[in-house]
């Protein structure tokens, strides 16, 4: 079955139709000089008559929605392209329409030295003297974190002129004295992520929270994301978030790496000092009793608990311990009693529940009973089953799975019936 897209009666706004002319017009004078250029002459030149039309004309949050909306046809038409002789379009849409007063900015990758240059340089003339009112700020310009020492001094020059930033994503070009800068000129900083950045270590961590400092940074306070996935960071730098930064909810790294001696950190804080912390997601492997029921209670605020486990059944945890879950992923089980645990403590408050490679039947009459509030219902690698009509069912299945909307099932065996039982389900 083919289905088709409605048709748009609807004209555009006035506005709309404005802004998409005004901004594939400006692309077609920037395609004309798209040329090696070295003083930039003609560049400034369409800047600054760019500039007198547009102020007084223009008010500013319009200007910033006229960059984005260019941006986003420059990524669908012209990137990708294989002109290497030329500068990236990006570059000089950045120098002609970019202004220190806007609020987010992304920069994309960049094959060329000459252009991340021009970029790194642009940017920081721009904010040398009162700096970027920018609340976000994406730098994914660089291909590896091997970078040429020239763009290593003019992307620290760069951040120092990112005072009111908000969230900042440096990918693979970080380093330790990069996060020195960051920790004391972002002072507002809410979320950092440092993907691919090998260089950044736990010294580095210790520079961003000013730890080793007469006093600590205010990025303590204000941060709530950190991601340091693929980065020299280990589980004492990733130790120092949680305990130095109260507010901490988000802490991704890569699984793995450290995984166990970062939980074993936490355990010994709960079990020493009864210290807790303020993530609302967490995953982490479960190999005793003792050891998930102190993990656990040291993140009273979790919304999200992922478990992967072969225990046969669930430690001394009730609902009071996890009151704010709403989403269960489990993995690796090989016994059914400790889901059936798992569900009949939480199952009432769950909106979604993901389930992987088990290694028993899963009754779906079970899931329904004992969570009755899902919305959402996935299952991965596993065999599933509802109760024989031979046996009498202890409770009814009229109104099971009421609120579900969404499923999604792989590698899973089904038997009939159970087709029968979802249909009754009303998927959007």
């Amino acid at each position: 079955m083919s289905y088709s897209r409605p048709v748009q009666l609807q004209p555009k706004s006035l506005e709309v139709a404005a802004s998409q002319s005004w901004t594939q017009f400006m692309l077609k004078v920037l395609r004309k000089h798209r040329h090696s250029f070295g003083d930039h002459v003609c560049l400034r030149t369409i800047r600054t008559k760019l500039g007198e039309y547009l102020d007084g004309r223009v008010p500013v949050s319009v200007e910033e929605d006229l960059f984005h909306h260019g941006l986003a046809m420059l990524k669908k038409e012209v990137w990708g392209s294989d002109n290497f002789s030329s500068p990236d379009m990006y570059v000089l849409y950045m120098f002609v329409l970019y202004k220190p007063q806007m609020q987010h900015l992304e920069v994309p990758g960049l094959s060329q030295h000459a252009d991340k240059v021009t970029v790194l340089d642009l940017l920081y003339n721009l904010g040398a003297q009162h700096g970027h009112l920018l609340q976000s700020a994406k730098i994914k310009m660089f291909e590896h974190s091997k970078i040429s020492i020239e763009e290593n001094y003019l992307t620290k020059r760069m951040l120092r002129g990112f005072m009111n930033l908000k969230t900042l994503v440096l990918w693979k070009a970080a380093d330790d004295a990069m996060l020195q800068i960051i920790g004391i000129t972002c002072k507002s900083l809410e979320s950092i992520d440092l993907w691919k950045s090998i260089k950044v270590t736990d010294l580095g961590i210790r520079m961003l929270l000013g730890l080793d400092a007469q006093n600590n940074t205010r990025l303590c306070k204000t941060m709530a994301k950190v991601m340091i996935k693929d980065t020299s960071v280990t589980n004492i730098g990733a130790f120092d978030f949680l305990l130095h930064c109260p507010n901490v909810e988000t802490l991704e790294f890569t699984h793995g790496s450290f995984m166990q001696q970062f939980l074993d950190t936490i355990e010994q804080s709960y079990v020493n000092k009864h210290r807790t912390f303020a993530l609302k997601s967490l995953f982490f492997p479960v190999l005793s009793s003792d050891f998930m029921y102190n993990v656990i209670k040291s993140f009273p605020k979790l919304e999200e608990l992922s478990l992967w486990t072969s225990l046969s059944s669930l430690a001394e945890i009730k609902p009071s311990d996890v009151p704010e879950v709403r989403t269960l992923k489990v993995g690796g089980l090989n016994y059914s009693s400790i889901l059936s645990d798992l569900t009949s403590v939480i199952g009432r408050q769950l909106t979604a529940l993901k389930i992987e490679t088990v290694h028993f039947d899963i009754n779906i009459d079970d899931i329904g009973q004992d969570c009755p509030n899902l919305g959402e219902l996935n299952i991965i690698n596993a065999r599933l089953n509802v109760t024989p009509s031979t046996e009498k069912q202890p409770f009814s299945t009229a109104h099971m799975f009421s609120k579900l909307r969404k499923v999604y099932f792989f590698l899973v065996r089904t038997c009939p019936v159970l087709y029968r039982t979802l249909t009754k389900v009303r998927i959007v």
